[in-house]
């Protein structure tokens, strides 16, 4: 009924609306694509390191604080 161009017609269109809505969500919600992508680093264990005796936390009252550059001391000396 419908000819073969019009198959691949609708085919092109419906890759070219995904790949449109891909990088919609990326540009409108990258912390939700990265939460989903890479679950890596939980808050536990973000927890567990600024309670380790080696890592360059800074305490002050309730809060843990880590300067920039010592982390980055701190990231290439255990990587």
């Amino acid at each position: 009924m419908f000819s073969l161009l019009f198959y691949i017609y609708i085919l092109v269109e419906l890759t070219f609306f995904f790949i449109l809505s891909v990088i919609a969500l990326v540009v409108c919600f990258p912390r939700y694509i990265f939460r989903l992508t890479s679950p890596v680093f939980s808050i536990k264990d973000g927890n567990s390191a600024l309670s380790s005796e080696d890592f360059p936390t800074l305490h002050i009252g309730r809060r843990k604080l880590v300067m920039k550059n010592d982390l980055i001391q701190w990231l290439k000396s255990h990587t």
